[in-house]
């Protein structure tokens, strides 16, 4: 799936990811991407990263909450994206992430982007997957897109989730308003 942010959308992210980037710089947080921070290329990944997040939660319609220090949870509840300026980029999960989230990879550069598709973490989290991606950065799980799964069997999953959030808030709604 491919998708064109426009001028509004650019704004909006490039403020979400300048934002998260001066957080880091002011508190001393040390780049996650490994870089440092005199190369300049934390601006970069912070905005795309941001973009890549937009993108995902239009795509799924989810709620995009534009956190600066969410690191646990995914970036859209139980989902975490990861964005490559790369074409053949790979899914980069990092053996502390965990298991159980739903990471998603999008592809490109601003403004221009593609969702490549979806896996488990413990898909990724195999020992097939662990590689070095440069020669001073630490270990890392690296999927190719040829394993992902579409981003459409995500949207499916997200919406059968959705449904039965509102089944189990209907029900709790009738069990304390409804009479017996």
């Amino acid at each position: 799936m491919q998708y064109r942010l426009s001028n509004a959308d650019m704004l909006l992210v490039a403020q979400v990811g300048a934002l998260r980037n001066i957080r880091g710089l002011s508190h001393g947080y040390p780049d996650r991407a490994g870089f440092q921070n005199t190369e300049g290329q934390g601006w970069a990944l912070h905005i795309e990263g941001a973009a890549g997040e937009f993108i995902v939660a239009r795509y799924l319609g989810m709620y995009w909450g534009i956190e600066l220090n969410n690191f646990r949870d995914g970036d859209l509840d139980g989902i975490d994206i990861k964005t490559s300026a790369h074409d053949t980029g790979r899914l980069i999960v990092k053996p502390g992430d965990s298991p159980d989230l739903i990471f998603v990879l999008v592809i490109g550069k601003i403004p221009l982007f593609r969702i490549a598709g979806w896996a488990y973490g413990h898909e990724v989290l195999q020992n097939k997957y662990l590689t070095k991606l440069a020669p001073n950065s630490p270990e890392a799980y690296a999927m190719p897109q040829k394993d992902l799964h579409s981003i459409i069997g995500l949207k499916h999953i997200v919406i059968r989730q959705s449904l039965a959030k509102m089944d189990r808030e209907e029900d709790a709604y009738d069990s304390r308003y409804v009479a017996s």
